[in-house]
């Protein structure tokens, strides 16, 4: 096995001392101390990020420095972030329930005037100018990098960066910013300050550095939550307007006193591509297939405690490796211990691009710091998919639920390595479900798609032939999702509809709008209308596409379901060929023979478990390749017997392109719908209610090392809450009871017709049928199911029927005795909605009958209630 890399040791152990920093660049200071102050909380009010969901972090914008100017006139100034720029901080209200950014400024008028740009009046972009301590290979630095990406130039220009201490300036990290770097020496700094619209400042003191200097604006960057922030924000007091945090915590830490906005950090999914297979990077690096490998990625110093990763997989069976990415210099020593702790099970490495890589060869990702500010490496982690195990510092407790999108452990050897068998026992809760803010879960409802059988997360689904009530519950969940604003710059979308059958948008259009995607539409007002059209309105608009690469899909039967951007991605990832149509299984349409043994002959179908069939409904491609493909094929005749058919077309002449043209066998980009459901399986992002109930499940690992767990969900409705149990928990048989009737008596909710009813069974069977061999369905009301159930036979019961009080009184009375010792009786919508005021009566039955078992009441997020059984 591999025990070490590069051995690049750009970054300091820890930020240089004040002393040294300083004295090393000429400036002098006489010993005076600097100040230390006590972090207390306080500050701004409410500062939100708009967040994606789903996923993990499907895809996070590259953060940072936003607009932390003053209103006013200085729109300029916060224009300059652009419109595709992830940098902006929006003071809009909450939208479409999705908060966004709420900054809170120094007013224009509480600075002095002479030192407010007239951005306004400029006629240029600002000029922005960094000084930071160090540029190495870190967090920091690489916020800096993004902040240079992603400016928009013609707003604001960072026209150079100044690094204070010389002995910490690496020249191949600094080689990565195209603006200028400079060694800080005092005139450079005073100089530069004089010569910029804007001082960004981070880890100096600079009041001292600027020598009584005072920049037209300095915004101080609060990258930190422990004390080595603070001094240095103390130490700037004099210069600094405003202060940007990178984590509410932050704020609280470090940032009393000051103006402070929230920005939460974010990276640039460029660094995370991946350029090989997972199981080439573990196999060079001495990783088995049957290896659990405990990833770290960042900066080898103190306040990491990598050292106690090793001393976790000291504790942990051989199979248990860990994976080091990083520089520092405490890589030496590090080194050393893994020899003496771990012989044999572990490699160090370094790593400047294609972080996917490296990433993907985890199976953990680990963060046990002792202080953060909001990790990068913690993001990037995420999008790519892998668990956490974190400890509470930083933005940890904004961002992590303890066993819903990560492990928090205290940090000890101990904790870490619990952590590690338990998500190495359960693999299924190896990916992160979602990002949190705060102490609130963004309940954007997003559809993710998964193919089990060749374990891919497809982007779009095709329904190729007649439209069945599945398609229509599916289509029912897709358009009803939450609003997600993604771009696919390098991508056009075609479809093609002729408006017969609807006059607005299609459901295809209507799913790419929900993110923020406008298709181009082909053949509207054609008539009549053959399919075969399809291939000469093709070849008429791909001279107009602009862009490197191009997609078309049906209008009518197909939905997208996820980033658009990353079906570029995949695309070049996954395949080497020119354009990959989908592929189906059940038959080949035309079923001419010559079909038939050409799509049966070729290598690839023998492993596509019989989704081996050429399908026209969906494609992708390279755009110059596509205009001499479509060009080709649009002066082909029709096939006899099948004159209106593209596909015919598509069939016969593939041969004639073939490798060039190939499947998507594997459901990479696009699903085919009619697969068997126990293959395919849809899943909705989790709401604050399921996230709740399942961190408390989750969080009793009695039950989580257990190979069966029981439990009923009483008041099903459409199942969403059913299938998110099913779901997340592999080991549960969950009887669903509803007796999916309208109510005969008073029910506290608007009244609804026997065909609501049957239609909610309907979508419960639907969201859970992959999982009907754990799922009972129960069609009975509450007080008949519970005879179903001797005493003591259910884990937990969750109780969510009826809400009147005197309903919710008897479900708890015929439930309780079903609950086994040291079980869990759960409901919901305690002392929220029409609890709240008065209308329903599920708070007062609850602690009625807690006070009279003298159990005690827990209620979390969403009105999630629960009451522990005695042992």
């Amino acid at each position: 096995m591999s025990h070490a890399g590069n051995d690049y040791l750009g970054g300091p152990s820890a930020y240089p001392d004040d002393a040294e920093f300083l004295s090393a660049s000429g400036f002098s200071f006489e010993g005076t101390q600097l100040n230390s102050a006590s972090s207390m909380a306080g500050g701004l009010g409410e500062n939100w990020m708009s967040a994606s969901s789903g996923f993990g972090l499907e895809a996070a914008s590259a953060s940072g420095l936003g607009a932390a100017f003053p209103a006013a006139d200085w729109e300029s100034a916060s224009a300059g972030f652009g419109s595709s720029s992830p940098f902006q901080v929006q003071s809009q209200v909450q939208e479409q329930g999705v908060p966004t950014v709420r900054a809170s400024f120094p007013s224009p008028q509480s600075l002095d005037a002479s030192h407010r740009p007239a951005v306004s009046q400029l006629g240029r972009p600002l000029r922005i100018t960094s000084i930071g301590p160090c540029l190495v290979r870190g967090g920091a630095e690489q916020w800096l990098i993004y902040l240079e990406r992603f400016l928009d130039p013609r707003r604001c220009q960072l026209q150079r960066a100044i690094v204070t201490n010389p002995k910490h300036l690496d020249p191949h990290f600094a080689a990565e910013l195209k603006t200028k770097v400079e060694v800080g020496t005092p005139d450079v700094v005073r100089r530069a300050a004089a010569d910029s619209d804007v001082l960004v400042i981070w880890g100096v003191p600079a009041d001292r550095v600027l020598n009584g200097f005072r920049p037209r604006l300095s915004i101080f960057i609060a990258h930190g939550d422990g004390p080595w922030t603070r001094q240095r924000l103390m130490g700037s007091s004099s210069v600094i307007d405003h202060v940007a945090a990178v984590s509410d915590r932050v704020r609280t830490s470090v940032c009393s006193g000051f103006p402070t906005t929230v920005i939460y950090n974010g990276v640039d999914q460029v660094r995370l591509a991946e350029s090989r297979p997972r199981e080439d990077v573990r196999a060079q690096f001495g990783f088995s297939r049957d290896d659990f490998v405990l990833g770290f990625m960042g900066r080898f110093s103190e306040e990491k405690r990598v050292d106690r990763i090793i001393d976790a997989l000291a504790m942990l069976p051989p199979r248990f490796k860990g994976f080091f990415v990083g520089w520092g210099v405490l890589q030496g020593r590090l080194l050393q211990a893994a020899n003496d702790r771990i012989p044999g099970r572990f490699a160090f490495t370094t790593a400047a691009e294609h972080l996917g890589d490296y990433y993907g060869a985890m199976d953990a990702k680990c963060l046990v710091s002792r202080e953060e500010g909001f990790s990068l490496a913690l993001l990037e982690a995420m999008m790519c998919r892998k668990p956490v195990i974190v400890t509470p510092v930083g933005s940890v407790p904004e961002v992590i639920q303890d066993r819903i999108n990560g492990v928090v452990v205290d940090g000890s050897p101990e904790s870490i390595a619990r952590a590690a068998m338990t998500l190495a026992e359960h693999p299924e809760w190896a990916r992160p479900l979602r990002v949190i803010v705060g102490a609130e879960v963004r309940d954007v409802r997003v559809i993710r798609l998964s193919n089990r059988l060749f374990g891919t997360e497809p982007l779009a689904a095709h329904c190729p032939g007649p439209l069945h009530d599945e398609w229509r519950m599916f289509e029912a969940a897709v358009l009803t999702s939450g609003r997600r604003e993604c771009a696919c710059p390098d991508l056009t979308i075609l479809t093609w509809d002729s408006r017969r059958e609807t006059k607005g948008p299609s459901p295809l259009e209507k799913s790419l709008q929900l993110l923020g995607v406008q298709p181009v539409v082909l053949g509207a007002g054609r008539d009549p209308w053959r399919n075969r059209d399809k291939i000469s309105l093709t070849a008429e608009a791909l001279p107009h596409v602009t862009t490197p690469f191009v997609m078309a899909i049906d209008a009518h039967d197909a939905l997208v379901v996820g980033d658009p951007s990353q079906f570029v991605e995949r695309f070049c990832r996954n395949f080497a060929c020119q354009l990959v149509f989908n592929a189906t299984g059940s038959w080949c349409w035309p079923p001419l023979p010559e079909f038939l043994d050409f799509e049966s002959s070729l290598p690839a179908a023998a492993g596509a478990h019989g989704r081996h069939w050429f399908n026209s409904g969906a494609w992708i491609g390279r755009t110059a390749f596509c205009r001499d493909y479509f060009r080709v094929l649009s002066e082909e005749p029709s096939v006899p017997g099948f004159n209106a058919s593209d596909q015919a077309i598509f069939k016969r002449t593939w041969p004639n392109w073939y490798p060039e043209v190939q499947l998507d066998y594997q459901s990479v980009l696009f699903q085919w719908f009619n697969e068997d459901r126990k293959h395919f399986h849809i899943e909705r992002s989790l709401d604050s209610r399921q996230v709740q109930l399942l961190n408390v499940l989750k969080s009793r690992p009695q039950w989580m090392n257990r190979t069966r767990l029981r439990g009923a969900e009483v008041g099903v409705w459409e199942g969403l809450t059913s299938a998110a149990l099913l779901n997340h928990l592999p080991h549960l048989e969950l009887w669903m009871i509803d007796p999916w009737l309208p109510f005969k008596g008073a029910c506290g909710l608007d009244a609804l017709d026997a065909a609501a009813f049957w239609r909610a069974k309907e979508r419960a069977r639907w969201w859970t049928q992959s999982h009907e061999d754990r799922r009972y369905m129960v069609e009975e009301a509450s007080e008949d199911a519970a005879l179903w159930f001797g005493n003591h036979a259910l884990d937990f019961v969750f109780l969510d029927g009826n809400h009147l009080y005197e309903s919710i009184r008897q479900d708890i009375a015929w439930w309780w005795p079903k609950v086994a010792p040291g079980g869990l009786l759960m409901g919901h919508d305690y002392g929220v909605y029409g609890d709240a005021d008065g209308r329903w009566g599920v708070r007062r039955a609850v602690d009625e009958f807690a006070a009279r078992e003298g159990r005690k009441v827990s209620v979390g997020m969403d009105g999630v209630w629960w009451i522990e059984k005695a042992p």
